[in-house]
């Protein structure tokens, strides 16, 4: 009988701690000496939640990468002419279709895309041949399709785009293919097979359609798939389930398909001759679904679950040997009194939120404490007030200024059972920021009563003296970092801003550009590693969802928060932080949501036991 060492060329090696793996150590085998346990590195395959899409539609158009993907018209209630642009955590809104449309193709990426075809409400309704190009920001009309069609698939880029298939009544499902050079369309030979609701990936020389819908077909649906070599079609292997209404991406020979009518949650995988059953399904089934991606990190979002009419559900395929968590906000306890615009101090877990405006018109002096997955009370400040400056811990926190009516100087400290009254801070201010410690804290910007302020003050737990001021002056920004390395991003100034200005303990410099203009926002962290989120942002000019996080140079989108809102108290840092309270517009709440950052993991999988 054959081992192991004469089939391979290699005998297993007995390790006392695991190797440290990589991407280069998949199907790597070996013996744990320590754990008595033979193991093997084999790839993960799944599908996982992303954040949803703002608008709930289906026959939606889609092209990108997972972490960089664009998402346009489609149909809800109404044809849509919205944009939407993913960042491998949320969506976010981009310019408008000139012409709104459902089954369109596209092509490109985020900021160089193209749209074409799809059916448009007239007058009069019916298939258009219109194609747009896509600059990262709004939509200008390029070179019309030689033949208008709709159900129609795409791929390659904006300056060579492919497109073929489709339905043009009363002709019916096309073969039909033609090439953009960046202005204008030219036929190409046709696919063999006529066909609408097809999936397509791969460039404009080496591309490939698969399944979609004829009604020459009974049930009207295949599994047939040719490959585009620049030139013509040829027919390769059949997927391994005929379906119509599905998304796909990848290149000729690395491609996958998921989705569609009447498998909404397989997925399969294209290795350039044969396709792979992936044992990864969807978590929501669905058909005329938008699609983005390669074959080991591919996008799936909007489509119509049915009997639904339209979803928002973005799920993101990884298929790889890293064992991936995305970063997430989920529900964590809720504080015995509705707060906002309060102070917040402490961890994730060990938490201290204090003062704010409860129902109107009440000013809170009470705090609360975290501990052991519960709130308490904890001591009462000597002033109520809200629009204050915070920071430090559960058991030695600071709050200055602020507002009762009237603003206020009064600075308090806390020792993690009662609050005493401290030396003032040397000017009345409210809807100010602060970050540190209560030993060496800074409090930056704010509204003196008359215009918003760019003084900074710094505090070393005894008296507060003047530092360098912002360079922009504002009120109700976000912050984080320590008296030496803070940071502030955001505010009004008093419109809206997404400025963000970085802090020696001495002078301010100009930092990354928040990639959404906000205020009344919350950060938590240092200055290499912070997180901002909810406020209020021109395009939700009620309260936001919006979290993104910095690395010392520039802003990423997270993961949304579950309920939009303003003034919330935080607490924690960029990969563990606390969302407490908050204004979601209507009342202040005492709910909470606790963040926790993604993590990519290698992990080897146990083959047998000795």
């Amino acid at each position: 009988m054959a081992d192991y060492s004469s089939i391979k060329g290699n005998r297993v090696q007995y390790l006392s701690t695991d190797p440290t793996l990589d991407s280069n150590s998949e199907g790597q085998v070996w013996y744990n000496t320590t754990t008595g346990t033979l193991k093997g590195l084999v790839q993960i395959k799944a599908w996982s939640s992303g954040g949803n899409l703002g608008t709930s539609r289906y026959d939606i158009g889609g092209t990108g990468i997972q972490t960089a993907a664009l998402g346009a018209g489609g149909y809800g209630t109404s044809f849509r002419n919205d944009t939407e642009e993913y960042n491998g955590f949320s969506w976010t809104a981009g310019g408008n279709l000139g012409t709104a449309r459902y089954g369109l193709g596209m092509a490109g990426t985020q900021t160089a895309g193209l749209g074409f075809g799809g059916f448009v409400p007239g007058p009069p309704p019916g298939p258009t041949n219109s194609t747009e190009e896509y600059d990262g920001t709004s939509w200008t009309s390029g070179g019309n399709l030689g033949t208008g069609r709709r159900n129609i698939r795409g791929c390659g880029l904006q300056t060579a785009g492919l497109a073929f298939g489709g339905n043009f009544p009363p002709g019916g499902p096309t073969g039909r293919t033609e090439e953009y050079n960046g202005t204008s369309w030219a036929e190409q030979n046709d696919m063999a097979n006529g066909r609408e609701w097809l999936s397509g990936f791969g460039i404009q020389t080496a591309a490939i359609a698969a399944g979609g819908s004829t009604p020459a077909l009974s049930p009207p649906l295949t599994n047939v798939v040719e490959s585009y070599d620049g030139t013509n079609w040829t027919s390769v292997n059949s997927m391994n389930t005929g379906r119509y209404g599905l998304a796909a991406g990848g290149t000729q020979t690395l491609g996958i398909v998921f989705s569609g009518s009447p498998s909404p949650t397989a997925t399969e995988e294209w290795d350039g001759t044969n396709w792979i059953t992936s044992p990864a399904t969807l978590a929501t089934g669905r058909t005329q679904l938008g699609g983005a991606g390669t074959q080991s990190a591919a996008l799936a979002f909007g489509g119509k679950p049915p009997p639904s009419s339209g979803t928002t559900a973005t799920e993101e395929y990884n298929s790889n040997i890293n064992a991936i968590t995305k970063a997430a906000w989920s529900s964590g306890a809720t504080m015995n009194i509705s707060r906002r615009a309060g102070g917040g101090a402490g961890t994730q877990s060990l938490a201290l939120v204090f003062a704010g405006a409860g129902v109107p018109p009440t000013k809170l002096s009470s705090s609360e404490e975290l501990s052991s997955g519960s709130w308490t009370s904890g001591g009462t400040m000597g002033t109520a007030r809200y629009f204050l400056g915070s920071c430090g811990t559960q058991t030695a926190a600071l709050g200055f200024a602020g507002y009762d009516g009237g603003n206020k100087f009064e600075v308090e400290e806390y020792n993690g059972s009662s609050w005493s009254e401290v030396n003032n801070i040397p000017y009345s201010v409210r809807d100010l920021t602060g970050f540190g410690i209560q030993t060496a804290a800074v409090s930056a910007g704010g509204y003196s009563g008359t215009a918003v302020i760019s003084t900074t003050a710094n505090y070393d737990g005894t008296n507060w003296t003047s530092s360098g001021s912002m360079a922009t002056a504002r009120s109700a920004v976000a912050s984080s970092g320590t008296q030496t390395a803070g940071l502030v991003a955001g505010g009004q100034t008093p419109s809206n801003t997404d400025v963000t200005e970085e802090y020696d303990g001495t002078s301010w410099t100009t930092g990354g550009t928040l990639s959404s203009v906000r205020s009344t926002a919350t950060g938590a962290g240092i200055q290499t590693s912070s997180l901002i989120f909810g406020g209020v942002t021109p395009t939700s000019p009620t309260n936001s969802v919006l979290t993104e996080l910095y690395d010392g140079t520039s802003w990423t989108g997270q993961a949304n928060l579950a309920t939009a809102r303003k003034v919330i108290q935080p607490a924690g840092t960029a990969s563990a932080a606390l969302a407490a309270g908050g204004d979601p517009g209507t009342t202040t709440v005492a709910i909470t949501e606790e963040f926790t950052g993604g993590t990519e993991v290698v992990t080897a999988s146990t083959l047998t036991t000795s």
